[in-house]
């Protein structure tokens, strides 16, 4: 073999080592993967509202709503222990209002994904004082989360 072969060959296989490991670099995100699951509170769906994952190094935050029967679907999460907000109080104002009322209300809210307000204590509405905490897993993972009311 020549030493131009060679040399060839030599900066073929570095260029194959520098993009094998650029490929492997990570963002801290289930990339590909999926969390879904219920809200509840006390046993029974909560029809709206907003669930959000903070990640353990405070890098990502994504929210997705809770539809009106109850389930999430959050695309891409943080890996690793995440701490779980629910959100609920944004949508006090709807509380016995009828569905066009809803949907001309001052905060905009997507009449599709706020069909009612269900209050949840108030220690669910913030990282600072939720006692819920996940673990992210590569894949998909089905995380159902019944809150308890402070009674």
């Amino acid at each position: 073999m020549t030493i131009i072969a060679r040399a060839w060959l030599l900066l073929g296989f570095v260029l194959s080592l520098s993009l094998v490991a650029g490929c492997g670099k990570r963002d801290g995100l289930n990339r590909g993967g999926k969390v879904s699951g219920t809200v509840s509170l006390d046993g029974k769906l909560i029809p709206g509202g907003v669930i959000q994952f903070f990640s353990a190094d405070g890098v990502h935050a994504p929210q997705v709503n809770i539809m009106p029967n109850g389930s999430y679907l959050l695309m891409e999460p943080p890996l690793g222990p995440c701490k779980v907000v629910i959100r609920t109080s944004h949508l006090r104002h709807l509380a016995g209002k009828t569905a066009s009322q809803r949907s001309n209300s001052f905060l905009n809210v997507d009449e599709d994904t706020a069909t009612g307000y269900a209050p949840v204590p108030g220690k669910y509405e913030s990282p600072e004082s939720t006692d819920l905490v996940y673990n992210v897993l590569p894949g998909d993972s089905i995380y159902n989360i019944d809150l308890k009311s402070s009674r």
